[in-house]
């Protein structure tokens, strides 16, 4: 048991990422993700619309029941910030149907709402090493990543006012 635990150690370290990432990769950057109106962006361009802003990235899914389940906190919240956070969803779902569907039957809050072509295993899902939905990242004025890994919106709320 040892021997595998000090094998996963020596993985992690030649092979570990940072614990606190700042940016995305120029390929995540670069990925076209859709409107709800069925035009295409760059992740870039929507970062960039909201500079001197900060940014809540929502990543989630229709599918998603911890997603669904989150959703009453994730509306308290953005009710609360409204005036000084932008909010945007990005989902990943498998089907640009059952995503637009579920942002009118489930009331799904957010600014902006954006399908993730890929999903998980996009780009953008791959810079932000998703593993699990909900995910809650927050880019800062400049649009950096300032918080990485928050998966609960009290964590979310803690970690952006104790700053």
């Amino acid at each position: 048991m040892k021997i595998l635990f000090y094998a996963a150690v020596l993985v992690l370290f030649i092979n570990g990422k940072p614990a606190n990432k700042t940016e995305f990769t120029p390929e995540a950057l670069n990925q076209q993700i859709t409107t709800v109106d069925g035009d295409t962006i760059a992740f870039k361009e929507v970062i960039a619309k909201h500079k001197g802003k900060t940014i809540v990235l929502d990543f989630w899914a229709s599918w998603c029941s911890d997603c669904i389940k989150a959703l009453p906190a994730v509306k308290k919240f953005e009710g609360e910030h409204s005036n000084e956070i932008v909010f945007v969803t990005l989902s990943m779902d498998r089907k640009q149907e059952a995503w637009v569907a579920a942002i009118d039957k489930l009331g799904v809050p957010g600014n902006e709402h954006y399908f993730v072509p890929g999903g998980f295993k996009s780009a953008i899902g791959l810079s932000a090493e998703l593993s699990w939905i909900p995910r809650y990242l927050v880019l800062d004025k400049e649009g950096n990543i300032q918080i990485f890994n928050t998966i609960k919106v009290n964590k979310l709320e803690e970690a952006l006012f104790t700053i």
